[in-house]
């Protein structure tokens, strides 16, 4: 986990755009792209711990997942991990830094019924 000047909590964060990833889940998944390995690479400097977010058409939700990496393969353009979510988190901001997206988060309070 990153602070930035605002005291926020900030970590590297992927779309997923056929699969959601849910707290408590262990889910093994295989992504593609530079993105993708430079992200991890953040994460691993960070608690292992990145945030996924759905994306559709691309546009991306503004509720994520905060994942903790358990483990991790890379391949030149293909990254295997195996993820446990953690907890849902609500996106304040994503802004990009050295080519990774990143995100600013708040707690996420489901809704009382």
């Amino acid at each position: 986990m990153f602070w930035n000047s605002k005291k926020k909590k900030v970590y590297p964060v992927l779309p997923l755009k056929n699969i959601v990833v849910f707290p408590t889940e262990k889910i093994s998944l295989v992504l593609q792209g530079e993105e993708t390995a430079k992200a991890v690479a953040s994460a691993h400097k960070n608690n292992h711990i990145l945030c996924f977010v759905f994306e559709n058409d691309k546009e991306k939700s503004q509720i994520g997942v905060l994942a903790k990496v358990e483990h991790s393969e890379l391949a030149p353009e293909i990254t295997g991990l195996f993820v446990e979510g953690l907890k849902r988190v609500k996106i304040t901001r994503e802004f990009s830094e050295n080519g990774v997206s990143f995100i600013e988060m708040d707690e996420f309070r489901s809704p009382e019924i």
